[in-house]
């Protein structure tokens, strides 16, 4: 049996053996397990599952087969109750029932119904049709959308037609009457007589031929209606509707411009006709005005439109004004001219195919969305973005983008400026435009000059230094103007196109002031500096130089040694004051002394003699080499005075 294996593999269930609880409990758990929903016994009729189940109920009353759920005896099991209903009912053949069908919900036939002899075909639920092939007997209200009934429609109640019915017996465009049996006939109406309707019928689509004359109390319809006689007047060459209602299409005359073909009495050559196919034109006067051609262009004193509005005057001085602004009845919200006619013009206009807007003269343009300004530009030719410019000197032709308190500013060809709370007043003075900091950048005649000042009160002049320039020449200058090494204090990177250099000029003498300092994060400690006394501090006294055999020549013994450095004559003295180290006691060479020793150690120093007199000397003291060689020979010579030495103790 599918989902059973026997747990008791060693046979302890049997005949002469001891049971144990445990291996009873374990059977009965495999057997539970056999009839799992899932997994286990499913009587699906294979080997090992059992026979299919054919027969339901406490007494089998349902018969289940491999095509027919049906029942063991005729007429005596129900399909669900009055209070517990199945769900949903599908059938996908022909359903035949022996009794009352009753259905409270909507039903909706897919195909035919077929009761009492009588078929319903193709019944739909909803707003469809309904055909009824044979002749039903339907009691109660029943409302149909459309009927089509190829036979005699009996009704003994009221039937209520929402839209016009449709009789095939009867002839289109004709009138309607009943004849001798009550049934509705169509007959054309013709001769010379009058047709007198006692009440106001509306009349759909009639044919009332063309009598001579006759008397229309109200008349209204669709159709067209040809009179050759007098409207609306008795003695009148002429008549008129007192009000002429058309559903319809009302046909009237082509007209001219001076005789349009719809006007007003009192004025007749003021009013609309139509000139060409497709074409509708106004007139006033006697002249047309406007015209709709048949490219739905809008011509106004034109008749050519060449775009969708296309206006046209009479002159070049006089402008084309579209609407006014609210608060004023003289002001032009949107003015065209064919020519710059004045300084008072305000509005917008076409010259040699380009588009111009203009104010008058001393006015400013606005920019706003939403009714709130977002650009002004002023008389001067200045632009405020969100700001109404400030009032900037307008010399030379200078022109500014404002934004808040930030300005770009441009007043020759050579020279703008990118500030900050700065403002150039039409007298020429420069202001704060609010409290606080100011800056400055300016390019100008190939320079870039960086300008601060320090924190002002709105109005007040400024005062700007000027704190960096890269000059023209490519000098960059922080704190000075000058390029010079040797004027101006400031930090200076020189350019030169063969030997750029960065220079530092300051007015210390002072060994507690630095002109240049390395500083490691990672130590947390300077590794370098030079004062300004020119003393050189550094973590390290080791210089390495470049000394590899492969880039010398001309390799040979130093001749300079012992003897040499002998004659050197090491010294302590002062500096003058403000000169060299500006200390006292300092220990070093004279350079003249120094000279007659080593004259090729001596070097020119970069500050001027006094006129007149030789440059000042410099000590190139590179004297490793020498004094390595002196102590090579000292050695030799202790070397020799030793071994005498130990010769002589010896004997």
């Amino acid at each position: 049996m599918a989902g059973y294996t026997r747990v008791d593999t060693i046979n302890n269930i049997a005949d002469g053996n001891v049971i144990n609880a445990a291996d009873l409990d374990g059977e009965f758990d495999g057997i539970q397990s056999a009839f799992n929903a899932s997994t286990g016994h499913n009587h699906d009729g294979t080997s090992g599952e059992g026979a299919p189940i054919l027969a339901l109920g406490p007494t089998q009353d349902v018969t289940i087969s491999a095509s027919v759920l049906g029942v063991k005896t005729t007429n005596t099991v129900d399909l669900g109750t009055s209070s517990l209903k199945f769900k949903d009912f599908y059938l996908a053949g022909a359903a035949s029932i022996g009794g009352t069908l009753g259905v409270t919900g909507a039903t909706t036939l897919s195909a035919a119904l077929t009761y009492g002899g009588v078929t319903l075909s193709n019944a739909v639920t909803g707003t469809g049709n309904m055909v009824l092939s044979a002749s039903p007997t339907l009691t109660g209200t029943a409302g149909f959308a459309n009927i089509t009934a190829s036979g005699t429609l009996g009704v003994t109640g009221v039937a209520t037609l929402t839209a016009q019915p449709i009789l095939s017996s009867l002839t289109a465009s004709q009138a309607v009457f009943t004849d001798a049996s009550k049934g509705l006939v169509s007959n054309a109406i013709t001769g010379t007589g009058n047709v007198v309707m006692s009440t106001s019928p509306t009349l759909v689509t009639p044919a009332l031929g063309t009598p001579s004359s006759g008397v229309v109390t109200n008349l209204t319809g669709t159709a067209s209606i040809n009179i050759n006689g007098t409207v609306g007047a008795t003695t009148a060459s002429t008549g008129a509707f007192t009000t002429l209602s058309a559903t319809g299409v009302t046909t009237v005359q082509a007209g001219t411009a001076a005789a349009p073909a719809i006007t007003t009495s009192g004025d007749t050559n003021t009013g609309i006709f139509f000139p060409a196919a497709d074409t509708i034109a106004f007139s006033e006067g006697g002249v047309e005005a406007a015209r709709f051609d048949s490219a739905g262009n809008l011509g106004i004193g034109t008749v050519s439109p060449a775009q969708t509005l296309h206006v046209k005057t009479s002159t070049a001085a006089t402008p084309i004004t579209l609407g006014v602004l609210s608060n004023s009845t003289t002001l032009p919200a949107l003015s065209f001219n064919g020519a710059y006619a004045s300084s008072t013009m305000a509005g917008t206009y076409s010259l040699t195919g380009s588009l111009y807007t203009t104010v008058p003269s001393g006015a400013a343009h606005y920019f706003a969305v939403a009714d709130s300004i977002k650009a002004t530009l002023d008389s001067s030719g200045n632009l405020g973005l969100g700001v109404t410019p400030y009032a900037w000197y307008s010399g030379s032709s200078a022109k500014v983008i404002q934004n808040n308190n930030g300005s770009f500013y441009a007043d020759s060809a050579n020279s703008i400026s990118l500030a900050s709370n700065w403002g150039f007043t039409a007298a020429g003075a420069q202001q704060y435009i609010s409290n606080g900091f100011a800056t400055r950048y300016i390019q100008s005649s190939g320079q870039h000059i960086w300008n601060t000042a320090a924190s002002g009160t709105a109005g007040n002049a400024i005062s700007f230094t000027q704190a960096m320039t890269l000059d023209s020449s490519g000098n960059l200058l922080v704190g000075t103007t000058s390029a010079n090494p040797q004027v101006g204090i400031g930090l200076k990177l020189t350019y030169d196109s063969a030997a750029p250099y960065f220079s530092t000029v300051g007015s210390s003498t002072s060994s507690s002031n630095y002109s240049y300092l390395l500083y490691s994060t990672g130590a947390s400690a300077f590794r370098f500096y030079v004062s300004y006394s020119g003393v050189i501090s550094a973590t390290s006294t080791t210089i390495s130089g470049i000394s590899d055999q492969r880039l010398k020549e001309n390799i040979r013994d130093l001749d300079d040694g012992l003897e040499k450095v002998m004659a050197l004559q090491p010294r302590k003295f002062d500096w003058k004051e403000g000169k060299g180290a500006d200390i006292k006691n300092a220990r070093g060479f004279i350079a003249q002394e120094f000279e007659t020793v080593f004259p090729d150690m001596i070097e020119e120093w970069l500050d001027p003699a006094p006129e007149g007199e030789e440059p000042y000397k410099a000590v190139n003291a590179n004297l490793i080499p020498t004094l390595v060689k002196a102590i090579q020979e000292q050695q030799a010579l202790i070397t020799s005075l030793t071994a005498r030495i130990t010769a002589l103790e010896g004997n």
